[in-house]
């Protein structure tokens, strides 16, 4: 993760929800892929979690982000 902090080598969703909850936007891409395919927008905004613009709760998205590993 570029915005992470470097001195960390394995991070966790919950590291993922932090900084996007602090930076407001990421782009978010798969472990795997090319030319563009599977990035997504994450956002968070008036305590809201969204990708690309599809609101949903926290589980929801600590699924989603999850998943984008496998």
């Amino acid at each position: 993760m570029m915005d992470a902090p470097v001195n960390k080598n394995n991070y966790e969703v919950a590291d993922i929800l932090s900084l996007l909850k602090k930076k407001r936007v990421l782009a978010v891409k798969l472990v795997t892929g090319s030319i563009g395919r599977g990035f997504y927008k994450a956002g968070y905004q008036n305590g809201k979690l969204s990708i690309n613009g599809e609101e949903m709760d926290e589980t929801k998205f600590v699924t989603f982000i999850s998943e984008l590993r496998n």
